[in-house]
């Protein structure tokens, strides 16, 4: 997620597609989870 667009950091996100690098407005629905990238290599962040 690059952006929120309400202080509460309710949706919608301003989000960074890693496969395409493109950057779109984003309304997740409830069973949705978001992976954080390394912004160098673009591979998910180790979590635990």
């Amino acid at each position: 997620m690059i952006a929120l667009h309400h202080e509460d950091g309710t949706p919608p996100y301003d989000v960074r597609w890693s496969d395409t690098g493109r950057t779109t407005v984003f309304f997740p629905g409830p069973d949705a989870h978001v992976r954080h990238l390394h912004a160098a290599s673009g591979r998910p962040r180790r979590t635990g």
